[in-house]
């Protein structure tokens, strides 16, 4: 990834370049210096929460994003996918997000 960073800014590229990787220390499964992380997780409201401290701890001074949410409950290919439809799924998520709402506001 910092090969990849370093020939687009040789190249006069110097828009944010995102990168993205899952929660938790040392934040090294794609983020690399001098790109913008962000963090995917699952949509258990523990993890979101534990994913944006990762990345406010990681880079303090940037803005935290995630990029990915998994409704379906699989963080690798070819894993057993929930049994459950992607709109209870949905559902059960948004009811547990409006609960930890006010953690999110700053």
């Amino acid at each position: 990834m910092a090969a990849l960073l370093r020939l687009v800014r040789t190249h006069g590229i110097h828009e944010p370049i995102l990168t993205s990787d899952r929660a938790g220390p040392p934040m090294t499964h794609g983020s690399v210096p001098g790109g913008v992380a962000t963090v995917t997780c699952h949509t258990d409201p523990d993890d979101v929460i534990k994913a944006l401290k990762s990345l406010t701890e990681y880079q303090p001074e940037l803005p935290r994003l995630v990029t990915l949410v998994d409704v379906k409950g699989t963080d690798r290919w070819g894993e057993q996918l929930s049994h459950l439809s992607p709109a209870a799924v949905a559902d059960q998520s948004v009811a547990r997000f409006i609960i930890y709402l006010p953690l999110f506001i700053d």
